[in-house]
């Protein structure tokens, strides 16, 4: 199989995340939505689907750019998305 879908990161809560009413959809509850639509799509297509959440979920937002994940985490993610389309 050479297509898959994996989740969406979270994004840490900065400018223009918490203005009210909400300028943008990098929230955590609408990802969350997102990926449980991937999740299902997935399930319909009959394509894997890789959630990578547990590897970022307890460190999203600790990102010192508030935007991307540490190279080590990304690292991470790479070796676990290749080793699980093998």
């Amino acid at each position: 199989n050479n297509f898959y879908l994996r989740s969406i990161h979270y994004n840490p809560i900065g400018l223009p995340l918490h203005t009210c009413p909400p300028t943008d959809w990098r929230n955590p509850m609408i990802i969350d939505g997102y990926n449980a639509i991937l999740e299902l799509l997935s399930k319909e297509m009959g394509v894997p689907y890789f959630d990578t959440r547990w590897m970022d979920g307890a460190i999203w937002d600790g990102a010192k750019d508030w935007c991307h994940l540490s190279s080590r985490v990304n690292d991470d993610q790479i070796l676990y998305l290749v080793a699980s389309s093998l």
